[in-house]
């Protein structure tokens, strides 16, 4: 990403940062099913490895359906927050402060480097890969959005 002086052209999308481990738990299960599955083959057990084909499939769709894409856009009004299915949208004036956590706390993101998006509502706890470009372009928008509705 590219820093200029004036702001940021809207939308702006960030995508998540993934941590190496939070993969290797997101891959765990399909390739632990897969290997399982071959061992069954060769031992002549097919009607096994068919199930744990059939598992592993699953757990993979399931994981990519709650994980990609996962990305943060800021529009010119709202912060918009999808990972897989999830979606929502974070109205820009709804957002009283925007900071670095590691909070282990659910939320859409891939990895513990975090950015907490406060509401007077709840916090949203996301994982954009660069944390400070997006916290800084994050803060500006909030900042013309109030401005703008003043």
């Amino acid at each position: 990403m590219t820093k200029s002086s004036s702001s940021p052209p809207r939308p702006t999308v960030y995508e998540s940062a993934v941590d190496a481990w939070m993969l290797v738990l997101m891959l765990l299960t399909p390739v632990l099913a897969a290997a399982i599955g071959i061992y069954a083959i060769a031992v002549g057990r097919p009607g096994d490895a068919t199930w744990l084909f059939i598992t592993g499939a699953s757990a993979a769709l399931i994981t990519a359906a709650f994980a990609v894409p996962c990305r943060y856009t800021i529009l010119e009004d709202a912060l918009s927050i999808r990972c897989g299915v999830w979606f929502y949208q974070v109205p820009l004036d709804k957002i009283t402060d925007v900071s670095l956590s590691s909070s282990w706390a659910s939320g859409p993101s891939l990895s513990l480097k975090r950015v907490k998006v406060q509401t007077d509502k709840r916090p949203h706890l996301i994982s954009p890969k660069f944390r400070d470009d997006f916290v800084a372009d994050l803060r500006k928008a909030v900042k013309a959005a109030r401005s703008a509705s003043a």
